[in-house]
């Protein structure tokens, strides 16, 4: 049995290592030419129905005071962005046609369009009603869930204007052991 046990100990740590090329990401790619495999501009999102946007409008008082211009939704508590509850309620819906509903400016018509295309639509709709108006527009919606085979499966929020799906999984922990890292789907 002495004689066995070192044995199996070399028969266990050979058949259960991995090769440095098996635990790398972008193992198949060429040592040049990433250009063809990654897009050097990354393209803006753009928003869809049943995003969530956060819009404020800030004016200028005649007596020089800054002022939100609707209804003081975003300034009612200093945690008021913290909770996916709280963003929905001081967030503006995109309805399954494209179009938010917004004080002041009544319905727009947003979906396909970028944050910043939608901030200038609002800038000049606002210009057209106040004298040195400010537009802020952000999405507030960037959720997003990894599942399978990673260490952390779980939903996310990304406070980012972009995500690569690697860092996807890379929030998720990765790609566990028992993981192929040729079949991943993406679905949006």
């Amino acid at each position: 049995m002495k004689k066995l046990t070192p044995f199996l100990a070399l028969i266990l740590i050979v058949t259960s290592c991995s090769t440095q090329q098996e635990l790398s990401y972008l193992n198949n790619l060429y040592e040049t030419g990433g250009e063809n495999y990654f897009p050097m501009e990354i393209p803006d999102y753009k928003v869809q129905a049943r995003d969530i946007l956060y819009v404020t409008v800030k004016a200028q008082t005649p007596e020089g005071a800054l002022t939100e211009m609707l209804n003081d939704r975003s300034l009612a508590s200093g945690s008021m962005l913290q909770g996916e509850a709280s963003q929905y309620i001081i967030g503006y819906s995109i309805d399954p046609d494209g179009r938010v509903t917004v004080p002041l400016l009544g319905k727009v018509h947003v979906a396909g369009q970028t944050v910043y295309q939608i901030r200038d639509l609002f800038q000049s709709k606002v210009d057209s009603l106040y004298r040195h108006a400010y537009v802020e527009v952000r999405l507030l919606s960037f959720k997003y869930t990894v599942i399978g085979e990673v260490r952390a499966p779980g939903s996310f929020v990304n406070y980012n204007d972009q995500l690569t799906v690697l860092e996807a999984i890379g929030r998720a922990g990765g790609i566990a052991e028992t993981g192929t890292k040729e079949k991943i789907m993406v679905i949006r």
